[in-house]
This record gives structure tokens, C-alpha cells and sequence, in this order.
């Protein structure tokens, strides 16, 4: 009866490898909007395959008076009318790519009602569709100076789809520190069609559908999108398209629950 008992603890252990992930290099992408990487700082004009919006309120960082989470440069943005630094061709979908990441700041944030300060897009590659689908995250101030910022995320309803689910969750400034680097990390589950949102390496939001009607298979590519209030001075750096797997300690608890599956199963048999 202790070995029956233990086989559900056994599962219990395996789905752990749900929410742990270590990315693998193989196939991967990372942008850090250095000149080595092909960017020209303080531009928007032809660099590095990706297209810019033609408004100085968006380049690359100047390298010098301008923060970069990795490297000496990043993306600037300044808030008001949209404007995008835009790659929707980053990786191939037949690498299936399932993690994308980038890290945020917005030094000069202050309180603004209803003002997002950063907002991404990440494209996915829909296999029946032959065309991109979207997904959607973006960061908000609260109603008040004090009160809890806004992380709203969403499938996108214009591009390629009638349908539209968008979710917004609070979480407190201590934990989503504008003025500092922030990194976001969105995992998707190709086979289950669903994703989970990470905030500075912690499980925000997990288990998120995505539409039944879509087929995606791969990230593919990603918009990185001005703030709304027009005094805001957005940052996006460190981008990066990768294939996460479940770290060594979570495959150690995997084994673990392999093994006493085994046991629970040896046993059964020997009372037979």
C-alpha cells in the first residue's frame, strides 16, 4: 500500500520539469544591438536586417550616455505615437524555437493612468496558415503612483485572427522595478498550444492557451514597440530565441519519479 501511495507523488515529481528551464545554444538566437552584430549606434537606417520606424524617437542606444543590460548598446524608444524596431525573420520555424527573452528599462518612467511603458510582440509561425500568428505582453503603470504595476499579455486579434483573449495580473513594484532592467521570458508549449510568462527568472503566469484554430510550431520573429506616455524613454536589450529544455536538477527529479514508477510497477507484478 506505501509503494501505491507514492506512485501519484511520482507523477507529481515529473511535472515539476514544467515550470524549470535551462535554454540550449543549439539553434538559438541572440541580439544584443552591438556594432559586432552588425548595428549602427545612434541609427535606424539599414541595420542589421531589422526594419526601424522613420522617427528619430527610435535607434540604437549611443553607448554612452544610454543603459545596455549586456554589451555597450541597446534599443532606445520614446513614448507617444507607436513606432517599432521590427525582425519577423530572427529564426527559421523549422528550428521550432520555443523561448523567447528580452530585458526592459525605463529609466526616466514616471506615473502616467494607463500608460504602458514597453510593449512586444512575438511572432509564431502557424504551419496550416503558411503566416505569422502573434502573441502580445506589454507593461503598465497602475492606476495610482502607488499602486501595483500591470503585465498584460494577449493573442493578438489583428493579425490573421478573429479572435482575441487578453489577460492583465498585478504585480508589486518591488518585483517589477521600472527604472532597472526587468526580463521577461515566454515559453511556449507547441504540443499543448499553450505558454508561460516569466518575470525576472520567476513563473508569472503559466499554462496560458493559445486559440485552438492555430497550428504554431516556432518562434519566429518579434516587434519591440514605443511606450504610450509620451515622456517615457523605453530601453529593450538582450533579445534572445531559444529551444529550453528542463534544467539538470529538474531531469534529476524526472529520473527520480522514473524510478519509483519502476518500483511501484516491480512490485504490482511480484504480488501478482
Amino acid at each position: 500500500m506505501l509503494m501505491k501511495s507514492l506512485y501519484p507523488l511520482a507523477i507529481a515529481v515529473a511535472c515539476l520539469s514544467c515550470s524549470s528551464f535551462v535554454a540550449s545554444s543549439e539553434g538559438s538566437v541572440f541580439v544584443g544591438f552591438e556594432t559586432s552584430e552588425g548595428f549602427t549606434p545612434n541609427s535606424r537606417s539599414n541595420t542589421a536586417g531589422w526594419s526601424f520606424s522613420n522617427d528619430n524617437r527610435i535607434r540604437v542606444s549611443n553607448g554612452t550616455t544610454e543603459p545596455a543590460h549586456t554589451g555597450q548598446y541597446s534599443i532606445y524608444t520614446l513614448g507617444g505615437s507607436t513606432i517599432t524596431a521590427q525582425n519577423t525573420s530572427l529564426a527559421s520555424a523549422s528550428e521550432h524555437l520555443n523561448t523567447f527573452t528580452v530585458s526592459i528599462a525605463s529609466p526616466t518612467t514616471s506615473w502616467a493612468n494607463n500608460a504602458n511603458t514597453s510593449w512586444v510582440y512575438i511572432f509564431l509561425w502557424d504551419e496550416t496558415l503558411q503566416a505569422n500568428r502573434a502573441v502580445q505582453f506589454l507593461t503598465r503603470y497602475g492606476t495610482t503612483s502607488s499602486s501595483n504595476y500591470i503585465i498584460g499579455y494577449s493573442r493578438d486579434s489583428g493579425l490573421n485572427d478573429d479572435k482575441v483573449a487578453t489577460y492583465y495580473s498585478n504585480t508589486a513594484q518591488s518585483n517589477l522595478v521600472l527604472t532597472d532592467w526587468n526580463t521577461f521570458s515566454t515559453v511556449f508549449d507547441f504540443e499543448n498550444q499553450t505558454y508561460t510568462l516569466m518575470l525576472n527568472d520567476e513563473v508569472y503566469a503559466a499554462n496560458i492557451a493559445l486559440p485552438d484554430t492555430w497550428d504554431v510550431s516556432g518562434i519566429v520573429g518579434t516587434w519591440l514597440i514605443s511606450p504610450g506616455n509620451a515622456n517615457t524613454t523605453t530601453f529593450y536589450d538582450s533579445l534572445s530565441i531559444t529551444q529550453s529544455i528542463p534544467e539538470p536538477s529538474t531531469l534529476a527529479l524526472v529520473g527520480l519519479a522514473g524510478m519509483m514508477a519502476a518500483v511501484v510497477k516491480t512490485r504490482r507484478r511480484s504480488g501478482r
